[in-house]
């Protein structure tokens, strides 16, 4: 699937919004 793609080259990015919660709003 095209979205599981598209997170799979996001996962240096969801782990540096767990890392920074001020971040995490950026993401939603």
């Amino acid at each position: 699937s095209t979205k599981g793609a598209f997170m799979f080259g996001r996962i240096d990015i969801c782990d540096f919004i767990l890392e920074h919660p001020s971040i995490s709003r950026f993401h939603a």
